[in-house]
C-alpha cells in the first residue's frame, strides 16, 4: 500500500509542478504585457507555492493517517497468528502420525 500512496503523492506533485510552471508562464506574459509588474508576479507565484507546500504536507499527513487506519482495521494475519497456525498444523501432523501407527 505504501507504494500506492507514494505514487499518488508523486502524481500530485507532478500536477502541482505543471500548475506552477503554467502560473509562472502566465505571470511572465502578464509582466511582458505590462498588466502586472514582475515583482507582483513573483510574489503571486511565491504565495501559490507556499500554499501548495502547506496543503501538500497536510494531504500527505492525511493520506498516511488514512493508510494507518485502514491497515489497522484490515484483517491481516500477524506474525504471531501465523506462528500459532504453524504450531497447530505441527500438532495435528504429529497426532495424525501417531494414529497411523
Amino acid at each position: 500500500m505504501d507504494k500506492m500512496v507514494k505514487k499518488s503523492l508523486e502524481f500530485g506533485l507532478g500536477v502541482g509542478y505543471i500548475t506552477v510552471e503554467a502560473l509562472n508562464d502566465a505571470m511572465d506574459r502578464l509582466a511582458k504585457e505590462g498588466k502586472i509588474s514582475r515583482k507582483e508576479g513573483e510574489k503571486m507565484v511565491r504565495e501559490v507555492m507556499s500554499k501548495y507546500h502547506v496543503k501538500g504536507a497536510a494531504y500527505s499527513k492525511e493520506m498516511q493517517a488514512n493508510l494507518d487506519r485502514i491497515m489497522k482495521a484490515a484483517p491481516f494475519a500477524t506474525k504471531k497468528d501465523i506462528a500459532n497456525l504453524n504450531a497447530k498444523i505441527d500438532q495435528m501432523s504429529r497426532a495424525m502420525k501417531k494414529r497411523r501407527k
